[in-house]
């Protein structure tokens, strides 16, 4: 049995003449071992048969002590199933990363420090976490849930007969190329099994909820959940609903699944959102595009769940939006509250100019100047 990975003596051996003496370097290593305490013996041994002790025992001893934090959570598809072979990397250029196993759950150690942690596997979308600070001995939760990956379509032939369509299919589904008679309109009008026959060939066309009548008012622009009368309170969700709107004004806060109102003004009013939530790194916005994108009237975000946002808006139809960071993932429940106020109406005499100050705010009536 040869010597311990973990310590070295040199020179193994040597000659010495009475009353000589030898230094010896012994090397202690951690590479490639456990942490914990490790215990060894370097003998000595000599050929000389006139020495009245001829070996000698020297007791070493190694103390690797573990400092790291401990990131662990499970990995799950968007029907709540487990999913084994997620590599869940914390950083990539120091090859810090596990797989998940078959119960999709994962541990992970590190050194202390920020990390984001990725998931990712074939045919799914990778998520990434909120920059999280790890310190010695920490445990950190981090769980992910996964979509699919949509399938590209490559090309469209119509005809008297049918739809022919080709896609660049997910690689987790079993594509089998071209298919002929493909409807891909109007889910209300298709069976069950129709249905589920579609999501095996190129995914699911309805996202939310699982139901014949296809994606859930709310969803996106296109169908929002209208507000009716001011003041308005609405308790809702964002989970479920999809990620539908990802590169709008509010930056990383649009990465999560999303839930769009509209509402239409028929004069000048100052609106007041008000969002109440347990759910943190929250983000709403306010704006007259559809689809929705960059250009805001205004929006707000932030690591705290609750916002509020207070605007001027001029007659027209506005959408707001709330989203949240990629992870968490969504907005478990929420209330919304809109309220309206009519605008100050300053007139100014003749030489002065408006200051454009907040009702109840100004101290000359609204304006900067008494004309001479």
């Amino acid at each position: 049995m040869g010597p311990p990975p973990w310590i070295s003596v040199e020179p193994s051996a040597g000659v010495l003449y009475a009353e000589e003496s030898m230094d010896l370097v012994v090397t202690f290593t951690s590479a490639n071992i456990d942490y914990g305490v490790h215990n060894a013996d370097i003998l000595f041994t000599s050929n000389n048969p006139f020495v009245t002790q001829p070996e000698v025992t020297v007791p070493a001893q190694l103390t690797l002590l573990d400092l790291r934090g401990t990131f662990y959570g499970q990995v799950l598809d968007v029907l709540g199933n487990p999913l084994a072979g997620v590599k869940i990397t914390a950083d990539e250029y120091r090859t810090l990363s596990t797989m998940t196993d078959e119960q999709g759950e994962y541990v992970l150690k590190v050194a202390p420090g920020e990390y984001t942690l990725t998931a990712s596997k074939v045919g799914y979308i990778s998520e990434t976490s909120m920059p999280l600070t790890i310190a010695t001995g920490d445990l950190i939760l981090q769980d992910f849930e996964l979509e699919y990956a949509a399938p590209v379509m490559i090309s469209v032939e119509a005809d008297f007969f049918g739809i022919e369509v080709e896609w660049e299919g997910n690689p987790i589904i079993d594509m089998k190329g071209r298919f002929a008679d493909i409807s891909l309109s109007n889910m209300a009008e298709k069976s069950n099994a129709s249905i589920q026959e579609e999501i095996l060939l190129h995914g699911p066309t309805s996202v939310v909820p699982k139901a014949i009548a296809g994606r859930a008012v709310g969803d996106d622009c296109n169908d929002p959940i209208i507000v009716g009368e001011l003041p308005y309170t609405d308790v809702n969700t964002t989970c479920g609903r999809g990620n539908t709107y990802s590169t709008t004004c509010l930056g990383s806060y649009d990465g999560g699944e999303d839930i769009v109102y509209q509402l239409t003004l028929t004069e000048a009013k100052v609106v007041t959102l008000n969002l109440t939530t347990t759910t943190t790194w929250t983000g709403m916005l306010i704006t007259q595009e559809c689809p929705i994108g960059e250009n805001c009237v205004d929006y707000v975000t932030g690591s705290s769940g609750n916002k509020t946002l207070t605007v001027t808006l001029t007659p027209g139809t506005y959408f707001i939006m709330m989203d949240t960071w990629p992870s968490p993932a969504c907005i478990n429940e929420f209330t919304l509250e809109i309220t309206a106020e009519d605008p100050c109406s300053v007139e100014c005499p003749a030489g002065a100019i408006p200051e454009s100050e907040l009702c109840g705010e100004d101290l000359n009536g609204g304006c900067n100047a008494t004309p001479p």
